[in-house]
């Protein structure tokens, strides 16, 4: 538990199994049973992706994390999903990645606002930096060297402290991911104008 020292004769099977989690495999065992057996963890890892995502997350994380694997089936399927794990789970970059798959190979449509995404100020840079430039970055690398270019992907910042000609150009000229905090959020959502 929390707190609690581990027992150093456990560790390589703590090492062991926590290299079968990344590989979507988890240890179950048996009530008041000694046996134990292996369980492929439902959900899907990245074979819905397209071949050059694929690649640029498997070069740049390995494989997915078990809220990753179980969030992309559902989330595909365009269906609502609530994600709660911990910090550093790979929670953002889930739902961040599905969208930027959908934007790159052109299923949905461009000029138009398909992703909101609504986080604290004191955390949004951090998030938009690691969750979403550093990927967009990599998926673009990924579709050169295959051979192609990635779709533009505007990507636009709304807050409190955002000029007033940022947000013009903003109702103008809609970007397909708009980051916003809850509070330019509740502006947003109240103004007469629109979002402005």
């Amino acid at each position: 538990g929390p707190g609690q020292e581990r027992e150093p004769r456990l560790e390589p099977l703590l090492q062991v199994l926590a290299g079968l989690s990344k590989r979507g495999v988890r240890l179950c065992f048996q009530p008041g049973n000694r046996d134990f057996m292996l369980e492929r963890l439902p959900g899907v890892s990245l074979e819905r992706f397209d071949p050059r995502i694929r690649s640029w997350f498997e070069h740049r994380f390995g494989a997915p994390t078990e809220v990753q694997r179980l969030a992309w089936g559902p989330i595909a399927d365009g269906r609502h999903v609530l994600i709660t794990d911990p910090t550093g789970s790979g929670k953002t970059l889930t739902a961040f990645l599905w969208a930027l798959q959908q934007l790159a190979t052109g299923a949905w449509e461009e000029g138009t606002t398909r992703v909101l995404y609504v986080s604290p100020l004191k955390a949004l840079n951090a998030d938009i930096e690691r969750n979403l430039a550093e990927p967009l970055a990599g998926i673009a690398d990924a579709f050169r060297a295959a051979g192609g270019e990635l779709p533009r992907i505007r990507v636009a910042m709304r807050s409190g402290d955002t000029p007033p000609a940022e947000r013009q150009r903003i109702v103008r000229q809609r970007p397909e991911i708009l980051i916003t905090t809850p509070e330019s959020l509740n502006l947003l959502v109240n103004s007469k104008a629109g979002p402005a």
